[in-house]
């Protein structure tokens, strides 16, 4: 028999996307309010390996409107057929989420779930378990789960998700990124290309990059912060942090990832990608453009030729906006290809030819990658230079980008005394990025012998599951 069961989706764009549908199981209904979701709006929605519902016997006007399973809800696998939920406690509010972005334990609440959403992390946010908690006590990086508890340690999510519910969580500490941004404003009024920086896997690129990208972001401009999360532990540069929450917020963002990206017809795939955000961006930024969604087939070409360009363009003649632009794995594709001409002349059509004739009225940006030295093809004395470089310059071993990735030795430490382990740094090689740097340590290194540490105590205390 079916009934009626209201889908919440991690919709981009609006935090509790809402569809009202019918399936066999949770995978159909997700299905089919995806289809009613993709008819709106062009954000990708994740589908992870479960859902949380709420039941008949919960469902009160105030938990059903919520954007997170309430305490109390109910997780499912994705696969289960809905008429499996008895009749009292049938299924009528389900939520979907990335799945490597909730808890596994039984029932949630705010602390230990959140949607999935493109703009995220400032600093670096942790959760630390109570003191005496036994069990798998969650610890957050960004908004993705790390477990220090049981048998497993789950490495970050690589997905950018989102950063106001960081802001309003108590109990969190916070090693913050934001004073690098201060330096990189500075920098931007004098030289407005976009800064291209190197770091290897693990030292936080991708949380940096949704760190600039939120604080950037006009439409986060009257984020709340709630108190619990400024009074909590705080490591880093606190006065920058209230100054940029303070001061930012005053651009479109502009952000394109190219590991989505194919090798393989890296044209096609290139093309789909940029047209695919650019439509993103239009949705997003509507109000700000005033930009009516059926005009979206006189910007967005579908091959993808003057896509990049006439919405550059659209934001020029508001005369009042200008655009961030983030770039994330910019060298993903080149790294993989066996020969790198077609990519590079895919890439100077379609993005950095139009970036380069936009350049004045871009509000700088950032472009990550994969590597540990400069791009010595960005030199202006090399003969041979780097697609990149009309639009970007490389400040890898900048003094000013020290701050923004790794942890310090001083911040290993800190971190220590908080999850109360010793030796952190002990057991993990340290790195440097420039002859004037100082060393750094992997964050993913580091959280991976935290969880170690924190999982063996848990087996001497009796406590693991």
């Amino acid at each position: 028999m079916s009934f009626d069961v209201e889908c919440v989706l991690p919709c981009d764009f609006c935090p509790s996307y809402r569809a009202l549908c019918q399936g066999n199981t949770f995978h159909d209904l997700f299905e089919a309010a995806k289809d009613v979701h993709d008819s709106e709006c062009y954000c990708q929605l994740p589908l992870g390996d479960h859902a949380w519902v709420l039941t008949e016997k919960m469902n009160q006007p105030s938990l059903a409107g919520s954007e997170i399973p309430p305490v109390g809800s109910r997780r499912v696998d994705i696969d289960q057929e809905v008429s499996k939920l008895s009749t009292e406690g049938r299924a009528t509010v389900a939520w979907f989420f990335d799945g490597e972005d909730s808890d596994e334990s039984e029932g949630s609440s705010s602390d230990t779930l959140s949607s999935t959403s493109p703009t995220s992390p400032s600093s670096l946010a942790t959760r630390v378990g109570s003191e005496g908690s036994s069990g798998s006590s969650p610890v957050k990086f960004g908004q993705s789960i790390f477990r220090t508890g049981g048998n497993e340690s789950t490495l970050p999510s690589r997905s950018l998700t989102s950063y106001q519910n960081v802001l309003s969580s108590p109990g969190v500490v916070w090693v913050d990124r934001t004073s690098c941004l201060m330096g990189l404003e500075e920098q931007a009024d004098f030289d407005n290309r976009l800064i291209l920086v190197h770091r290897p896997a693990g030292f936080g690129k991708t949380s940096f990059l949704a760190t600039a990208e939120f604080f950037h972001d006009v439409k986060y401009r009257d984020s709340p912060v709630s108190r619990s999360a400024l009074s909590s532990t705080w490591i880093g540069d606190y006065c920058a942090a209230h100054k940029c929450i303070e001061l930012f917020h005053a651009d479109l963002v502009l952000t394109f990832d190219l590991a989505m990206t194919r090798v393989t017809d890296f044209e096609r795939s290139l093309v789909e990608h940029v047209n695919t955000v650019l439509k993103q961006f239009l949705c997003k930024y509507q109000d700000e453009l005033k930009f009516p969604p059926e005009n979206m087939p006189y910007y967005i070409y579908d091959d993808g030729v003057t896509s990049l360009a006439a919405v550059l363009g659209l934001v020029a003649r508001t005369r009042r906006w200008r655009v961030f632009v983030c770039i994330d794995n910019y060298n993903t594709p080149s790294l993989a290809a066996k020969d790198t001409a077609d990519i590079d002349r895919c890439l100077q059509r379609f993005l950095v030819g139009p970036l380069s004739s936009y350049l004045d009225d871009l509000h700088s940006g950032l472009i990550m990658g994969t590597g540990d030295v400069p791009d010595l093809t960005m030199s202006p004395y090399h003969q041979l230079p780097s697609v990149w470089a009309p639009v970007a310059h490389d400040l890898t071993e900048d003094e000013m980008m020290e701050s923004a990735f790794g942890f310090t030795p001083d911040e290993v430490h800190e971190l220590a005394r908080e999850f109360k382990v010793q030796g952190v740094e002990s057991r993990l090689e340290a790195r440097t990025f420039g002859s004037d740097l100082d060393k750094s340590y992997s964050m993913r290194d580091v959280w991976d012998e935290i969880g170690r540490q924190c999982r063996e105590r848990d087996i001497r205390n009796g406590n693991a599951i």
